[in-house]
């Protein structure tokens, strides 16, 4: 074995640095927002998580455990009976 003093210790796994707790740094709300998407979908993107948001309140609303997840569940659905026109009218041709 080779005697080597912890101070020099090279392992790359041990952080060496004070662990800071992450409340302590600046919210990154504001800079989320401007990185937002803005292109050509966006404004069905933001229909659909309109939609989406207002579905999960509406669930809450009611009590409905996992609310987020059967509102995207739900969400499926609407979109699947709204697109099924389009759907049967491709398979038909």
């Amino acid at each position: 074995m080779c005697a080597s003093s912890p101070d020099q210790h090279t392992n790359p796994l041990i952080h060496t640095q004070k662990y800071t707790h992450p409340s302590k740094y600046p919210p990154k709300k504001q800079q989320q927002e401007d990185d937002r998407y803005s292109g050509v979908l966006s404004p069905l993107v933001d229909g659909l998580e309109s939609v989406l948001k207002t579905m999960q309140t509406g669930l809450e609303a009611v009590g409905v455990s996992y609310a987020y997840g059967w509102s995207i569940v739900a969400l499926t659905v609407l979109v699947k009976v709204l697109t099924y026109p389009f759907t049967k009218q491709q398979v038909c041709l």
